[in-house]
Parts: C-alpha cells; sequence; structure tokens
C-alpha cells in the first residue's frame, strides 16, 4: 500500500492513545540538550514542516504536521502510526478553529445561536467525509535526550497530513449551503464567509465588512458540489 493512500479513521485514536499512554507525547521544539542520531531520510535532521512550518498551503493543497514522541525501547511504526492520526486530528483541528474564527467574525450584526454555528464547524471539519486526505509524508528521527539522570534515547515520528483545498472548499460550502437551506443562516451571512475564503489559512484577522463589502463582485463565492 503507498504511503500516499495510507489513511485510518480517527475513530481508531482513542484506542491507540491508551496503547501508548505513559510513552508517547506530543512534541515541543527539540531543547538545545537533545540531538539528532539518526533519521528515517538519512538527513540526520527533522523536516522543516515538523516544527517550524506544521501547517502550509502550496500547490492547491492545505498541509498540516503531527508529532508523537515515544520511548527508544518501542517499535517507530507504532509510533508512525499514531503520528498519522495525529495529523489527521490536526488537520481537523485547524479547520475547526479557522471556521469558528470565520462564523464568529460573520456572526456580528446577525447573533444567531451558537448551535447553529457548531453544526456547521462539525459538519465541515469531518475530516473522514473528505476523499482526498492523505498522509504525504512520514519518518522518524532517533533522539538523544540529555537529562538529569543521564542521557535515553527516543524516537520522534511525524507525519504530514495533506487535503485538497478545492475539496475542504467544498465541505465548507456544502455545510453551509445545507444550513442556508434549512433556513438557518441567511444567504447574506453565508456570503459574508464566502468573501473571506482566500484568507481562510491566513493568520492575520477577518477583514473589516467594509473591506469585503467593497470587494464583493471580485471574489468568488463558494459554491457547494453539484450532486451533493
Amino acid at each position: 500500500m503507498k504511503t500516499n493512500n495510507y489513511i485510518i479513521t480517527l475513530t481508531a485514536l482513542g484506542v491507540l492513545a491508551v496503547g501508548l499512554q505513559g510513552c508517547a507525547t506530543k512534541s515541543a521544539m527539540l531543547p538545545d540538550a537533545d540531538r539528532v542520531l539518526s533519521t528515517t531520510d538519512g538527513k540526520n535532521e527533522l523536516p522543516e514542516w515538523v516544527y517550524l512550518r506544521p501547517l502550509s498551503e502550496r500547490d492547491g493543497r492545505v498541509f498540516v504536521s503531527g508529532v508523537v514522541d515515544i520511548a527508544g525501547d518501542q517499535s517507530p511504526s507504532r509510533g508512525l502510526t499514531a503520528a498519522d492520526l495525529q495529523a489527521r486530528a490536526e488537520l481537523a483541528k485547524q479547520i475547526r478553529t479557522r471556521l469558528s474564527a470565520k462564523l464568529q467574525y460573520a456572526n456580528e450584526g446577525f447573533g444567531y445561536d451558537n448551535q447553529v454555528l457548531e453544526g456547521i464547524i462539525s459538519q465541515a471539519s469531518d475530516v473522514n467525509h473528505m476523499s482526498d486526505v492523505r498522509i504525504a509524508e512520514r519518518g522518524f528521527a532517533k533522539i538523544l535526550v540529555k537529562n538529569g539522570n543521564g542521557n535515553e534515547v527516543r524516537y520522534t515520528c511525524y507525519s504530514l497530513a495533506s487535503v485538497d483545498a478545492q475539496d475542504l472548499k467544498r465541505m465548507i460550502a456544502r455545510s453551509l449551503a445545507e444550513a442556508e437551506g434549512r433556513g438557518r443562516i441567511s444567504t447574506s451571512f453565508r456570503k459574508k464567509i464566502d468573501r473571506e475564503w482566500n484568507r481562510f489559512f491566513d493568520e492575520t484577522e477577518p477583514t473589516s465588512p467594509e473591506a469585503t463589502e467593497s470587494k464583493v463582485d471580485q471574489s468568488a463565492e463558494l459554491k457547494p458540489a453539484e450532486g451533493n
């Protein structure tokens, strides 16, 4: 099975986390006292996307990394499986966080109930219903950790999940269209979200209503996928 087709449902995450409890944690940046002994690609350094660029968008795809540490006496394959799941969970988390911010911004002046917004967010961030979520890259590093009790070895396992930006756009559009069709949100509310799409993965704050209104004719609105 090719790595790009390696997809595991998030429902297994809880089971796996129990099995790795006590020996696996999500990593922070490597402390200066830690040293990379080896990596799967032979470069003896962690890829940039592991810590420095955990979220990126390029070539029409959105990429999010997941990182898991396991003890040196554990099998790296278990850590890679956990990292795959972590990457997919982080992808869902990024979608939820950013869509939530956009909806809260758009809700100013509308006052929709949080339950309505949460329904849209939950549906749009369900990565298991996206057809093109992939594990683009994965690997592990053997790390020498220096602490007060001497030296120990651990494995840092990392995985990079990706989704087609258009697939993500269709998921969000479908969720908004369904909410609009059921009378839960108005057309003007949906259009306000549409105008923020190009800034969805920006770190900046949403544009002001005045700015978005002036660009409405230049912005392509989200369109739900036909036949869905």
